[in-house]
């Protein structure tokens, strides 16, 4: 019998997570945050730099994350 696999995502290819990045951005909009510096903030900042192993691939799904 064979080993089972880990479910892992597919990598993001740069174009789906920038795509993603900014649905995620425009939902923030759409939920109320306004604050310009926040938002800029938002843009530049990686989550998934906060985030660790399989959670930094769901870094902009809207739910709740742990953070490192």
């Amino acid at each position: 019998m064979s080993e089972p696999v880990p479910h892992r995502l597919p990598e993001p290819t740069p174009d789906s997570e920038a795509e993603r990045k900014m649905q995620f951005l425009f939902a923030r909009r759409k939920r109320g945050v306004t604050n310009k510096r926040v938002l800029a903030a938002m843009e530049r900042i990686d989550r998934g730099l906060f985030l660790r192993g399989l959670f930094a691939e769901r870094a902009y799904e809207d739910m709740p994350l742990p953070i490192a």
